[in-house]
């Protein structure tokens, strides 16, 4: 039987099928997404983009993004399938089914050490192609009367991992593919005297 650990390894090397799609078209996407307008049409556009790969990964994500656009909820097709797109199961259903709508992901979330995967699904936020497409941030704590939301912000990914470079000094942000090169290289050159700053952008593999 595959051990918990190994289980987490393989599947966080896991590509999304997502990052088969044009990341111009995905910027150009995102930045109509919001808390208030979801953009169907696009959506369909990639679900139709991801049907004419060769990778049965993309195509049963294609299939679950149609589903969801039309109104499914899908749980059954999502946990048969998350592992092929690169989203683990966590301990303590730290990511579900109820993160994603019409067929993405809406909203990234932290937690305290209260939980058991909290290092393991910050990572995978971090790094997944998946965090592109979210509205909101939520920081969750294990409080007495059960999980707590104590702290929000709404935006697109990129506007939020900004902010919180800039105004919360989170320099782990950098890391994120989610950053393009010309992102990172304004980025540079607004923290250019910052040598840790350099040094955290240097990790990023969109840098070079």
């Amino acid at each position: 039987m595959e051990k918990r650990y190994e289980y987490l390894n393989r599947i966080l090397k896991v590509k999304s099928p997502l990052a088969l799609i044009s990341r111009d078209l995905v910027d150009s996407i995102i930045e109509k997404r919001s808390e208030e307008n979801e953009p169907i049409a696009d959506f369909l556009l990639i679900a139709e983009l991801l049907k004419k790969e060769k990778s049965e990964s993309a195509k049963t994500r294609a299939e679950f993004i149609i589903k969801q656009c039309n109104g499914e909820f899908c749980e059954d097709f999502f946990e048969e399938y998350r592992d092929s797109w690169g989203i683990p199961i966590f301990a303590e259903n730290l990511i579900s089914i109820k993160d994603f709508k019409n067929g993405f992901l809406w909203r990234m979330k932290s937690y305290t050490t209260s939980f058991g995967d909290d290092s393991i699904v910050e990572a995978w936020f971090l790094k997944s192609y998946e965090t592109l497409f979210i509205t909101r941030y939520e920081a969750w704590e294990s409080g007495k009367s059960g999980d707590e939301l104590f702290h929000v912000e709404y935006g697109n990914c990129k506007k939020i991992f900004k902010k919180f470079i800039s105004e919360y000094g989170l320099y782990k942000f950098v890391k994120s593919p989610v950053l393009t090169h010309k992102d990172l290289k304004e980025l540079s050159i607004e923290y250019s005297n910052d040598a840790d700053f350099i040094e955290e952008i240097k990790q990023n593999v969109n840098w070079q």
